[in-house]
Order: C-alpha cells, then sequence, then structure tokens
C-alpha cells in the first residue's frame, strides 16, 4: 500500500455465544492484541466464569455493546468479515465472497469506518 491510510475501528463480534467462559476467553485475547470493541448477539449469561476466563479484561466484558439480532450489527458495522469452511451455494440470505488474506489487509484500509470481525 502506498501513501496515507488510517486504521479502521476494528469491533469483534460473537453471533450467540453459548458458553460464558468462551466470551471470557474471547475478551482476554482481544485485550492481548490490543481489541477493545465487543459486540454481542444473543450471547448467553456472562457469569462468573465469564469474568474468571477474561482476567484482566473485564473492562471488555464491561463495555460490551447487545444486540438482539445480526442485521442489527449488520447495519452498525461498514464492512464484515467472517470466516467459514463451508460455502453455501443456495444460501442467498448473505453475501459471501471469498477472499485471501493478503488482499483481505489491502480492503480493510481502504474502509472509511468500522470493521467488523465476526465469529
Amino acid at each position: 500500500m502506498d501513501g496515507e491510510y488510517t486504521i479502521p475501528n476494528f469491533f469483534i463480534i460473537l453471533v450467540e455465544p453459548k458458553y460464558g467462559g468462551n466470551v471470557g476467553a474471547v475478551a482476554r485475547a482481544m485485550m492481548n492484541f490490543d481489541f477493545d470493541k465487543l459486540y454481542l448477539v444473543n450471547p448467553c449469561n456472562l457469569d462468573d466464569d465469564c469474568y474468571a476466563r477474561a482476567m484482566h479484561a473485564g473492562e471488555i466484558l464491561d463495555n460490551a455493546k447487545f444486540f438482539s439480532s445480526f442485521d442489527e450489527v449488520r447495519k452498525s458495522t461498514d464492512y464484515l468479515v467472517a470466516t467459514s469452511s463451508i460455502q453455501y451455494l443456495k444460501d442467498k440470505k448473505h453475501l459471501r465472497t471469498p477472499i485471501f488474506l493478503n488482499d483481505l489487509s489491502n480492503k480493510v484500509f481502504e474502509v472509511d469506518g468500522d470493521v467488523g470481525l465476526v465469529f
């Protein structure tokens, strides 16, 4: 990439996580990589196990934004990135465009706004 660029805002988005401990572990990993914006779609209860696994990332959990549907999150972000090992050719509900990592890293710097990493 040539020239100046701005680093977009990154949000980690967990869709319907089932276990609080997993949410806490994600918050801890986020803190280790200097991410601090967590979006939760229909999450499980953020229980004691969640906060225990978050270790020192409780503030990320406290500041998480809650959504009742994925569509709400979709409207709140400018560019979404998700991973999947399966591509359904008949699935017309969401646009899926396979992209190589190098191309993705260039693409996110073209985004003027918020980038959501969906899990």
